[in-house]
């Protein structure tokens, strides 16, 4: 059975952007992340 990409979008506030944040095992990467200001 072939198995579908699901595209992963998160949701923020513009202001809530930082460089640097501890990653675990259990944190997923995002395709986008949508701010009231931009897409990146």
């Amino acid at each position: 059975m072939k198995r579908k990409k699901i595209l992963k979008i998160g949701l923020a506030f513009s202001r809530q952007q930082v460089n640097n944040l501890p990653i675990s095992k259990y944190d997923k990467k995002m395709d986008y992340i949508v701010t009231e200001k931009y897409i990146l």
